[in-house]
């Protein structure tokens, strides 16, 4: 069983793309306003990038987001591993 999780809407946030070495960090203070984080200089015109999985297990990203980056390999052979999680998460 998976344990609840809090599921926030932050508009511009949600804008952000996935990246496996994100650029930025984001996080909630106690009223739940949301605050993006520069994790390092950040040039002009790039990207700003969170990271919405852990790359060494993509199954989970790829049952929620439905895409994979470069440095997921081998998701086929590993989501036939994890249909009850994929289950657990509402997809499938």
């Amino acid at each position: 069983v998976l344990a609840a999780v809090e599921k926030k809407i932050s508009p511009l946030v949600d804008m952000f793309n996935h990246g496996t070495y994100p650029n930025v960090e984001i996080t909630y203070d106690g009223e739940g306003n949301c605050l993006a984080n520069a994790m390092n200089d950040i040039a002009a015109g790039s990207l700003l990038t969170v990271s919405l999985g852990d790359p060494s297990n993509p199954s989970p990203m790829f049952a929620k987001y439905g895409f994979l980056d470069d440095d997921s390999p081998g998701i086929f052979a590993k989501a036939v591993n994890h249909q009850e999680e994929m289950k657990d998460l509402g997809y499938g």
